[in-house]
């Protein structure tokens, strides 16, 4: 009977640890689908040039100064500029997986129908540190491929007043608008990837509770 109660103590925790296991394949394919999908359709350059926030601001600010813009060479800095930023949210992988994956990591039962709960991670604090970095990273990107090169942008660098007039326009316009958008769109990524993932790991407890409860090999008369 001892080996019997061994046997079944063995299978359990290979059975949780599977539980674990899938649980956590199935938090590094939410965040990846996150960053990858996501997230960087907001950076990514958009399919319709009406869509470019950045890019149509400034033709704007400098269509009402007069001031012609070489539209190659912006089209060179926002490309930098995106590319730049989409290698930088790559770790922004690492800032949501840990937290959920340490959770399920320190995850040890204390009675026979207890799963892992996602929500006692503090998602609030976890969303807060993602969207600062992006917001960071953004801001970083921004000002070292547009506006350190802004002057580049035209045609005529004699006009240096209307420049500097149309750059402080343009950084006001980052600051007050496109931080501001750029992150209310991260956090509505991010809210539902948060709801999906949740449901997600739930299923996955579920499945684990009933095959621990209905599986053979967890009854003593399969081992005996």
């Amino acid at each position: 009977m001892i080996k019997a109660a061994e046997k079944i103590e063995e299978y359990t925790n290979i059975h949780l640890d599977n539980y674990k296991n899938a649980s956590i394949e199935i938090i590094r394919i939410n965040t990846e689908r996150l960053v990858d999908e996501d997230i960087t359709s907001l950076i990514k350059e958009p399919p319709l040039i009406s869509m470019d926030g950045i890019k149509n601001k400034i033709l704007t600010l400098s269509k009402d100064s007069n001031m012609i813009v070489k539209t190659e060479k912006l089209n060179e800095l926002l490309s930098q500029y995106r590319e730049e930023l989409l290698n930088k949210i790559e770790d922004i992988k690492d800032i949501r997986n840990e937290p959920y994956i340490n959770e399920i990591m320190n995850f040890t039962p204390t009675r026979d129908t207890e799963i892992i709960d996602l929500d006692n991670v503090n998602q609030e604090k976890v969303n807060r540190k993602i969207c600062r970095k992006i917001r960071e990273y953004t801001k970083d990107s921004l000002t070292k491929n547009i506006v350190a090169n802004f002057s580049k942008l035209y045609k005529s660098t004699s006009e240096e007043e209307k420049i500097n007039e149309i750059e402080l326009k343009f950084k006001k316009y980052l600051k007050t608008t496109y931080l501001k958008q750029l992150k209310e769109n991260v956090q509505i990524k991010i809210m539902v990837k948060d709801r999906t993932l949740i449901n997600m790991v739930a299923e996955q407890g579920e499945r684990y509770l009933f095959t621990k409860e209905n599986s053979y090999i967890f009854k003593k008369e399969s081992i005996t």
